[in-house]
């Protein structure tokens, strides 16, 4: 027969495997956009600038990322692009 005790403990480990579950899909999902960004860089301008890896690495917020790869698309040259970041 399950104790009280049992059962909160039971209910604590199923809340904490959920929130690590989330935690580590979100982080996954903020690797692959910061690799996405990374690499559309890249193929537009050749080598990343370490100075722009650490900006792109600073951010922690997939949104932003997405609208730093839109504007990627869209700038034409690296310096426009270093504007960019430094706004962000």
């Amino acid at each position: 027969m399950e104790t009280l005790l049992d059962m909160f403990i039971e209910e604590g480990i199923g809340k904490g495997l959920k929130i690590g579950i989330e935690k580590g899909l979100q982080q996954g999902r903020l690797n692959t956009s910061r690799e996405l960004v990374i690499d559309a860089i890249e193929a537009k301008f050749g080598n990343v600038p370490e100075k722009i890896l650490k900006k792109i690495y600073s951010i922690n917020d997939v949104d932003n990322l997405k609208n730093l790869h839109r504007q990627i698309i869209l700038t034409d040259s690296v310096e426009k692009l270093n504007r960019i970041l430094e706004e962000m």
